[in-house]
């Protein structure tokens, strides 16, 4: 019986119902381990969904959420049971399990400076009242009221189709503020 048993543990392929009972038994649970389903929570509240290979950097996690929610990545801090997620760890690494969280956070971004920042480039600014104004930030004032310049109207991210020129947006009125991404 003992000579039995080693060939057929032995043998590369599927020759036996045993050897390819035993092949499919490995290959199984492999691909239940290999990949992992992780929650993305973002400060609104909305959560989004990936599902990664365990191996795989958080990177490319962070990049995708980020691609999906229109923000840059430099704005966002990921948490895991609290901690700061650094691009290069892994699910692995970090002992995550299927179904496990994730918090993307915003930076606290300094608004002044930023809206300097942006002086000089195009921009959209949308409105509490989901009106977006697309065009060049000529200027803004300490009350960060801004000028826009070449500017465009959109409703529903449809264009209204006429131009607007020169503009003025009180500050109150403005929900987001953002660089167009060329």
């Amino acid at each position: 019986m003992d000579n039995n048993e080693t060939p057929t543990e032995d043998l590369p392929g599927p020759s036996t119902s045993t050897g390819t009972v035993k092949n499919e038994s490995k290959q199984e649970p492999k691909t239940e381990t290999e990949h992992i389903n992780l929650k993305v929570v973002g400060a609104d509240n909305q959560d989004i969904f990936f599902k990664i290979k365990r191996s795989t950097r958080l990177e490319k996690l962070m990049q995708a959420y980020c691609d999906r929610t229109g923000t840059a990545m430099s704005s966002v801090r990921f948490l895991f049971d609290g901690q700061r997620l650094a691009p290069s760890n892994t699910p692995n690494e970090l002992e995550m399990e299927d179904g496990d969280t994730i918090d993307a956070m915003f930076k606290p971004v300094n608004p002044k400076p930023f809206l300097q920042e942006l002086v000089g480039q195009v921009v959209i600014a949308k409105l509490k009242w989901d009106q977006e104004y697309k065009g060049i930030l000529a200027s803004t004032d300490n009350y960060m009221n801004i000028q826009l310049v070449e500017t465009e109207e959109f409703q529903d991210g449809v264009s209204t189709g006429t131009p607007l020129g020169e503009i003025l947006i009180r500050c109150n009125n403005i929900l987001y503020i953002r660089a167009v991404n060329s």
